[in-house]
């Protein structure tokens, strides 16, 4: 996750010029403050993390009835705030690099390349704000509506704000990414539509903003994969059967992330292969008939050089074949299929020891 973060992004315009329409959000403007730190930004998240989990572990330890479901709560809630906004930083930069690959062949001016990496790269403010209201709302009102359910119940005047303070935080910090997100996925599409030139064979700029979509889904999964594994030994089939109805929804929100900004660009390159495919296909039928008037003549040289030319556009038209139009690399659908795989893996293992032990 924070791979992409420690990194050193091409920025397609200086952060300082930039068109900005809009005020940064807080998550932006805390990535910013990260970024100007002194050394990598992993240590800050790491040190952050850090601390979150220990928080959480005064809290959940002295309330849980099963201490191995605190502990994991502990890690897993703890740093999962500073976890969402590592990724968004992460994706921002990702977003930002990609921008710079593609922007050789986009038909945008300057201003509107900086306004578009604004667009790419920075959550608005007043959304964000919101979504963060809301998020400290929902908190007191779930607890006044049912204590029970919420298991508040024991829970100290401080304990229940710090609860209140990380489950705020914890929701806002998962809004802001979402809402980012999808922003930045809508941009992908409409960024597309604005490539001038399609060359098959010239990918890099192509499939630039798969690199966006993967890390996207990848993260997502991520993040709320460590869930699955935070229930009581005991646990029923239904609690179950609804932990797997939730991991499949995950896993087609984050396949629809990865795979949907992604078919404008598919298009255009299906478009292009099969234009070059029609030119060749009527090389080949052009150059057969000469092979044929070149036989009826009898003209030895002329069957050979007609020869080598078919040979030519035969190996031409395999060639392009053989071209994908899905606009991603091997490694990042291979990356996607694993984080999907590994969970449940892991999961049927932890299943089986706990039922041995």
């Amino acid at each position: 996750m924070t791979s992409e973060i420690t990194a050193t992004a091409s920025q397609p315009v200086d952060a300082a010029s930039s068109s900005r329409p809009y005020a940064p959000s807080w998550v932006n403007l805390l990535t910013s403050w990260i970024e100007a730190l002194p050394g990598p930004a992993w240590v800050a998240y790491g040190v952050a993390m850090t601390g979150g989990v220990l928080l959480s572990a005064w809290s959940a330890i002295a309330v849980a009835a099963e201490l191995s479901l605190a502990v994991g709560g502990a890690l897993y809630y703890g740093a999962l705030p500073f976890a969402v906004i590592a990724l968004i930083h992460s994706l921002d930069r990702t977003a930002s690099s990609a921008l710079g690959v593609l922007r050789p062949v986009l038909a945008m001016d300057d201003a509107e390349i900086s306004e578009t990496h604004h667009q790419m790269t920075v959550a608005p403010a007043r959304p964000a704000m919101i979504v963060t209201l809301i998020a400290a709302i929902v908190g007191p009102v779930t607890y006044a509506l049912d204590p029970i359910g919420s298991q508040i119940v024991g829970y100290g005047p401080v304990t229940l704000f710090f609860r209140w303070a990380w489950e705020s935080l914890i929701t806002a910090v998962f809004l802001i990414l979402i809402y980012h997100s999808f922003r930045q996925l809508r941009l992908i599409s409409r960024i597309h539509e604005r490539v001038g030139r399609i060359d098959v064979f010239d990918q890099a700029p192509l499939y630039a903003m798969s690199r966006v979509t993967s890390s996207t889904a990848v993260g997502l999964l991520l993040l709320l994969v460590p869930s699955l594994f935070l229930f009581p030994a005991e646990a029923g089939v239904s609690y179950l059967v609804i932990t797997a109805g939730w991991y499949g929804f995950a896993v087609i929100v984050c396949g629809a992330a990865f795979a949907l900004p992604m078919r404008g660009m598919h298009d255009r390159l299906v478009a292009e292969k099969r234009r070059l495919q029609g030119e060749i296909g009527r090389r080949i039928t052009s150059t057969l008939e000469a092979v044929q008037v070149a036989v009826d003549a009898g003209d030895v040289a002329a069957i050979e050089a007609r020869n080598r030319a078919l040979a030519t556009l035969v190996a031409s038209r395999d060639v392009v074949n053989r071209v994908p139009t899905w606009p991603w690399s091997t490694g990042a659908l291979t990356g996607f299929a694993s984080a999907i795989v590994l969970p449940i893996v892991l999961f049927l293992v932890q299943r089986v020891l706990s039922q041995l032990v």
